[in-house]
């Protein structure tokens, strides 16, 4: 549990407490509002992550505290404030104001905590808006803008992260932690600073905020997503005045005049009014079809076909029981498929008539006594299907001989679980990615670690390499993917975070496709080059924990802890089929054709997958 005292040196209390062990404060507000972290703030007030404990489907919330000691007059001011918000908060496009609370010289206000992706993780992820999207943005955001200054309202922060996109496409406007309630009175007299800099207008920075500094705020945050570029850098405090024109996409003249006019420093030549921006705006060439929203979009996405798929399934003959599969590799020169478990073994099997082979392990002893030096996490193939490496949690990469299954080497230097791993098409070198933070290349004839990349911040948990072994893709356990150049070692470019940990990491055979999927239940698909997004696939109800491609680069399989296989047409990205039948997280998906698949699952089972018609066909039905 969170503690709301803004003061309070070690806020961190543990789960069941009542009382700040710290400060000595209630920890609960209003006796059913938990706070869970904190999210940010300033010297006047600080946001909250809460929990409400009398709601049982979307118990989130947030809490914003207000600091206002003994100044009467401020904390009188912010009630007042607090009871206008109340009225307004209904609107579909503001957040609900649930609750106000004073406590030991602090103000609360709840509010409804606002589920989807704010404008600036939008840019982050596809790239820079074009001109259909910023009419569309003004659009959204004028009438709401408009209806917050008929209200005596100035939202004095209008910025990318405080315009929320909701699963149902309703872009909201959020965070009242700068709200000023005004008058004909008040309106322009001097008051507190507030709102971020790079977006505030000129007499916002000198306490005297007015209807027009929203629309400026609004102006600044039409070329940040135009740019992608910070709005200090396209400002020139030499001469005042904006430069952002060249360092955007195509925008037509009307467009550019109307938000050259947001932008300008003086109010007298300013627009005064959302509605002025709006009737200015219906004169702009609207040629440009719009973007697809959201809710088109998952309108597409629910309505793709179902392809008819069947399966067989077999277990293991030597691993106990529950011995679930962690990995999956497919020789197609000799039809092997080799699995990896959480046993510490590997089994090679005839795909073509289910047949055991062998079971490689590092010794007899291990084997007949199910001990082993650990759980396999991850296996990989030399191009020529002879050689078999298998890395997990003992911190080593063992490398056998597919024929004869003799171990031919360990190679030790992590020092954590090894999470991944790749074969280079030299069939020569091994590449591991570890929870130590590292990657390795080894030479697995001799051990040794020929290079070692550092970078991430967090546990490695899964690589790729290019077909052509010069690019390598790596994920970690914060979400982040890195591009690194094999050859040079150099990295070449970090891509916008998943908001949870790297589950799987696919490189497309084109070079220059990534596809990345997490803990946070998305895959995302996008330009190695530029990291812009193609596609953001939807869809599991869990974390999605392994990837694989087609040989033909048409399909995508994704396996998740939900126990589904989902398949993705690759060039649209929309949904083929959805594949059930495991009971437990699908932890290892392996293309075998372009229309046979196989999975291994934490049930322990392997179930190999056909397109009906194909398996009618096989079958001679």
């Amino acid at each position: 549990m969170y503690c709301f005292n803004s003061r309070c040196p070690k806020p961190q209390n543990p789960e069941k407490s009542r009382f700040c062990q710290s400060c000595g404060a209630r920890l609960l507000l209003g006796d059913r509002y938990r706070g869970f972290s904190a999210l940010g703030g300033g010297n006047s007030s600080r946001t909250f992550l809460a929990l409400d404990t009398k709601q049982l489907l979307d118990p989130r919330r947030i809490v914003k505290a207000f600091t206002q000691a003994d100044d009467e007059v401020a904390a009188e001011k912010l009630r007042r404030e607090v009871a206008q918000l109340a009225v307004i908060s209904e609107h579909p496009q503001l957040p609900d104001l649930l609750a106000y609370f004073e406590r030991d010289r602090q103000q609360f206000v709840v509010q409804e905590f606002v589920e989807g992706r704010h404008l600036l993780h939008q840019l982050a992820e596809e790239g820079c808006w074009d001109e259909a999207q910023i009419l569309q943005l003004l659009r959204e955001v004028l009438p709401v803008l408009q209806f917050l200054h008929d209200h005596q309202i100035i939202h004095r922060d209008v910025k990318p992260a405080n315009l929320i996109r909701r699963g149902n496409g309703k872009l909201v406007l959020v965070d009242y932690g700068a709200a000023k309630v005004t008058s004909q009175s008040t309106l322009g007299k001097t008051g507190t600073v507030m709102g971020s800099a790079e977006y505030a207008a000129p007499e916002q920075l000198i306490g005297k905020a007015v209807f027009a500094s929203d629309l400026y705020g609004l102006g600044v945050t039409c070329i940040h997503l135009l740019t992608g570029l910070n709005p200090f850098d396209l400002y020139n405090s030499a001469v005042g005045a904006w430069f952002w024109r060249s360092a955007a996409g195509e925008v037509s003249d009307r467009l550019t005049k109307v938000i050259d006019k947001l932008l300008q420093s003086s109010l007298s030549q300013r627009y005064g009014s959302a509605a002025q921006v709006l009737k200015d705006l219906d004169m702009v060439s609207a040629l440009v079809s719009p973007s697809v929203s959201p809710a088109e979009a998952m309108a597409q996405f629910q309505s793709a076909p179902n392809q008819q798929w069947d399966a067989y399934t077999f277990t293991p003959p030597i691993a106990p029981p529950q011995a679930g599969m962690n990995a999956l590799v497919f020789d197609p020169i000799h039809q092997v498929l080799i699995s990896g478990d959480n046993k510490g073994t590997v089994n090679l099997w005839n795909i073509t008539n289910q047949e055991h082979l062998q079971t490689l392990i590092e010794n007899q002893q291990a084997l007949q006594s199910h001990s082993s030096p650990g759980a396999i996490a991850t296996l990989a193939l030399s191009p020529d299907g002879e050689v078999v490496a298998a890395g997990g949690w003992d911190d080593a990469v063992r490398v056998w001989n597919r024929q004869t299954g003799q171990l031919l080497h360990t190679l030790s230097g992590h020092r954590a679980d090894v999470t991944c791993i790749v074969m280079h098409p030299n069939g020569q070198h091994v590449i591991s990615g570890s929870r130590d933070k590292t990657i390795q290349l080894w030479d697995w004839q001799t051990g040794e670690s020929l290079l070692c990349f550092k970078g991430h911040k967090a546990a490695v948990e899964a690589i790729a390499l290019s077909v052509n072994g010069q690019r390598l893709a790596s994920g970690d356990a914060q979400g982040a993917v890195k591009i690194w150049h094999l050859g040079t070692q150099e990295l070449l470019r970090t891509l916008p975070s998943h908001a949870a940990a790297i589950g799987a990491i696919a490189l497309h055979p084109d070079n220059e496709t990534v596809i990345s999927s997490g803990w946070d239940m998305a895959v995302q698909v996008r330009n190695l080059r530029t990291g812009g997004v193609k596609h953001l696939l939807k869809g599991h109800l869990l974390p999605v924990t392994s990837l694989s491609i087609s040989p033909d680069g048409k399909t995508l399989a994704t396996g998740s802890h939900d126990s589904t296989i989902k398949l993705w047409d690759l060039s649209q990205g929309k949904l083929i089929s959805t594949l059930t039948g495991h009971t437990a997280a699908v932890e290892a998906i392996a293309f075998l054709s372009d229309e046979v698949i196989a999975s291994g699952s934490q049930d322990g089972t392997i179930r190999v997958w056909r397109k009906v018609e194909v398996w009618s066909a096989v079958n001679g039905q």
